[in-house]
């Protein structure tokens, strides 16, 4: 789902979360893109900001795989779901 390569663009990625226009998933894996990629205080900082756009992320994403999970099980909303709590697991340190 989300890949290794190196991801150079932490801005774009920025604005994509930031994009209400973006479906939920997209608007997560570029999340993950900023954490992964982003200097620590620039990482707090951005979550200070904005901190209603990212709890939004979760909350769809969140609503959305639990629905998929209650109907059939699959393997790649599981897959979603370990990178929602990656995220958070990351966030978190």
């Amino acid at each position: 789902m989300f890949s290794k390569k190196p991801h150079g663009d932490v801005k774009k990625s920025t604005q994509k979360v930031l994009d209400t226009k973006k479906d939920a998933l997209t608007r997560l894996k570029h999340l993950r893109i900023v954490i992964e990629n982003a200097e620590s205080v620039d990482l707090k900082q951005f979550f200070d900001q904005h901190f209603s756009h990212i709890y939004y992320v979760f909350f769809e994403n969140f609503v959305t795989i639990e629905a998929s999970l209650k109907q059939k099980g699959h393997k790649s909303q599981r897959e979603e779901l370990d990178a929602i709590l990656f995220i958070f697991e990351v966030s978190a340190c």
